[in-house]
């Protein structure tokens, strides 16, 4: 695709708003307008009295006294109260583990992406990137020089690795630390670590000042920080006024790069609107903070308008970006509650959607949900002493504040809820299912339970994170066995340049070795391969089910990718693959399947985890297989592309682990079908009766399925209506 062709396609699918935006801000950012609006100075030169209205007590014990007496706008919790009683009876062992997470802090060990403590030092050196990827650790960087001169692209590594500590995620832990413990210890570190990165980084100077939204992510850090630790603080008015003066700063930094956010459309605009709202909504004494807190909200208003579907899926197709925004989102919304600022009723109602949508998607037992699009080890309020993946805390509180229900029982999860202002609550509404269609997000749920997937389809109406349709993501019980590679590394040396993103790592099927997507930037897909479901069916006793759907990835091929999965109790998954159209073509049918002991055979995968067998049957026309894991073959004879990419999993970022890639490839004159059994426990799919279709007769694969004595009989529903689940048999 010629750079000309690009820009018309990017007009076309990104729309000319988006463009306008960027646009917009290229030209303030290329006329010297940004850098002259976000001057590198001092922290000196940036007392808390040059930002506060006339008449403010601008000396340091009078400001103290002066927050200390404000009674209003109030913080979500009363930063003077004693919270350990209630710290101890909601969180249990969360306050232990919060404990042990600061005790850690101070030996200078550091929990970032979720990851096992990694040795950053007391204090880290803010100039380095994290020693987590494979690459080795970079010279440290030059933080002098003004922002909008740190060119990210020269960055030796991945600049997350730089940012990650700099989001200030450890100042949650060693809060609740003290405010659990009374003791100053915690306190003592927490403050010693902000002065720290205060004195390594001036104001608007290097790449910690790039990203508006690591900016608002570290401010909303800083006045956690500034209630949590409030009764330590205000034993030397000096730390007040010094914190204060940082977060006006930072929420200073942020509207003028606010055109950026609003052309990405996505979490970016999001959280720089919280962060801006929150700190116009509690520093009412500053000159700006009228301005900050209408600009805030009011781009809030837009992101919830714009980027949440109305089946509560989010803008990004990404699971864990949807507990970003919905952190965010609770954290806003409880906040203008606090104040009697109550955002309007549509934004509470998009909330609402955001936080119905990303349940649908979770195992209320794990708390875990698939992982689906970009992942950047996101976890903006790790407020409970819950694990990374475990959306619980954050759908618990957004559920009790938005509808007055618990949809899970009390537990750990319960934490975040009490620092954020609400309080826990019994059922008082009924929850969603536990499994649900999002249809304008693309995800369509099988099955409940023990036997679970989950298939993406999806018409695409904004950005796609990644090249995934028709993806399927395949879970027994608690155990993960068809899953999604995640992405490991943004910005890494090839091949790690956001290649997970890509097909040809995903559970579906790619034709002449081609991408369904243009690529055409590591964060840029253009040339959007459209999805549409073409039915769903299932039996009147749910044991039986079914779903069709497929995608116009291939058009330029004359190709188009169907695919049919079905769900035979919890016992076996069927999924058909047909390549419909005319001509000869090769198709690679992959699947990655969680680490284990495996077996290879002719047409069958033999996997074991524990004492459970998983059988993977595998049929297409002079099928090859092979093996990949952890980037070797290790077995079959093995295809063309990148192997290096192959075999692996990162569930969360900088971080990947071994797994078993499955490749099916064949080639023939289309039509071309390739058959894949997932059967548990020993299952025997040929108890099963099929009456197949040829490839393209009808919307599926078979007319009729038949297990015992339950039957799917395809041609009694209708199957053009996908929004509808005709019951047959």
């Amino acid at each position: 695709m010629s750079r000309l062709q690009a820009t018309v396609q990017a007009v076309r699918e990104l729309g000319i708003g988006a463009l306008a935006h960027y646009a917009r801000y290229q030209l303030k950012l290329r006329s010297g307008w940004v850098r002259a609006r976000t001057p590198v100075t001092t922290w000196d030169e940036q007392p808390v009295s040059a930002w506060l209205r006339p008449g403010m007590p601008s000396d340091p014990g009078a400001y103290a006294a002066y927050r200390k007496a404000l009674t209003a706008p109030r913080f979500f919790f009363d930063p003077f109260a004693d919270l350990s009683k209630i710290l101890r009876r909601v969180s249990g062992s969360g306050v232990a583990v919060a404990v042990a997470e600061a005790d850690d802090l101070r030996e200078g060990w550091f929990r970032v992406f979720g990851l096992p403590a990694v040795r950053l030092g007391f204090p880290p050196d803010w100039s380095t990137l994290a020693p987590l990827s494979d690459d080795a650790p970079p010279p440290s960087l030059d933080l002098t020089d003004h922002w909008t001169r740190t060119h990210l692209d020269r960055v030796p590594g991945d600049i997350k690795l730089l940012w990650e500590p700099s989001r200030f995620g450890w100042v949650f832990p060693l809060v609740r630390a003290y405010r659990s413990s009374g003791k100053d210890a915690y306190a003592e570190a927490c403050w010693d670590l902000i002065l720290s990165w205060r004195q390594a980084n001036k104001p608007n100077a290097g790449a910690h000042w790039v990203s508006g939204q690591e900016v608002a992510l570290r401010l909303m850090a800083l006045v956690f920080a500034f209630y949590g630790l409030a009764p330590w603080l205000q034993r030397k008015a000096t730390r007040i006024t010094r914190l204060a003066s940082m977060i006006l700063v930072h929420a200073a930094r942020i509207p003028p790069s606010l055109d950026y956010a609003r052309a990405q459309g996505n979490n970016h605009l999001m959280t720089e609107a919280v962060g801006l709202y929150t700190a116009g909504l509690l520093f009412p004494e500053a000159t700006s903070a009228d301005t900050w807190r209408r600009l805030g909200r009011d781009a809030l208003v837009d992101a919830l308008r714009s980027q949440v579907f109305a089946d509560g899926g989010y803008v990004q197709h990404s699971t864990n970006y949807h507990r970003l925004a919905l952190q965010a989102c609770t954290w806003a919304a409880s906040l203008a509650a606090c104040n009697q600022d109550s955002l309007p009723r549509e934004s509470l109602d998009s909330i609402r959607r955001l936080a119905g949508g990303l349940e649908s998607l979770v195992d209320p037992a794990t708390g875990v949900a698939p992982n689906f699009g970009p992942n950047d080890g996101a976890c903006i309020l790790p407020l409970s002493g819950t694990e990374f993946e475990d959306y619980r805390p954050a759908l618990q509180a957004a559920a009790c504040l938005l509808d007055g229900r618990s949809p899970y029982p009390p537990g750990p999860w319960d934490e975040a809820g009490v620092w954020l202002g609400i309080e826990t609550c019994g059922s008082k509404a009924p929850s969603p299912p536990a499994s649900g269609d999002l249809p304008n997000a693309g995800l369509y749920a099988l099955g409940t339970g023990e036997a679970r997937a989950v298939l993406r389809c999806t018409r695409f109406t904004s950005r796609p994170g990644h090249s995934d349709q028709l993806h399927l993501d395949l879970r027994s019980g608690r155990l993960p066995v068809a899953i999604d590679a995640g992405t490991y590394l943004y910005n890494g040396a090839p091949p790690w340049d956001n290649a997970l993103a890509h097909a040809a790592v995903h559970n579906t099927v790619i034709v002449d070795g081609l991408e369904p997507m243009q690529r055409a930037g590591r964060f840029l897909w253009l040339d959007w391969a459209q999805g549409r479901v073409l039915g769903r069916w299932r039996t009147a006793d749910d044991r039986v089910e079914a779903i069709a759907a497929e995608h116009d990835g291939y058009r330029r091929l004359g190709v188009t990718h169907r695919r049919t999965v079905v769900r035979l109790e919890a016992s076996a998954w069927l999924v058909v693959d047909d390549l419909l159209g005319a001509g000869g073509h090769t198709a690679r049918l992959g699947w990655l399947l969680a680490d284990g002991a495996w077996t290879l055979r002719p047409g069958r995968l033999g996997l074991r985890y524990g004492r459970k067998p998983i059988d993977v049957l595998f049929a297409a026309p002079q099928a090859c297989a092979s093996i990949y894991r952890a980037g070797e073959l290790v077995a079959g004879a093995g295809v063309p592309g990148e192997k290096a990419i192959k075999g692996w999993v990162a569930w969360t970022y900088a971080d990947r682990e071994p797994a078993l890639r499955l490749e099916v490839e064949t080639s023939g004159r289309l039509p071309l079908r390739m058959v894949t059994w997932f059967a548990f426990d020993g299952f025997d799919t040929g108890a099963i009766d099929l009456a197949w279709n040829e490839p393209g007769i009808g919307p599926a694969a078979f007319a009729r399925v038949a297990l015992r004595d339950g039957v799917l009989d395809l041609d009694r529903a209708h199957p053009a209506d996908p929004s509808s689940l005709r019951r047959a048999g």
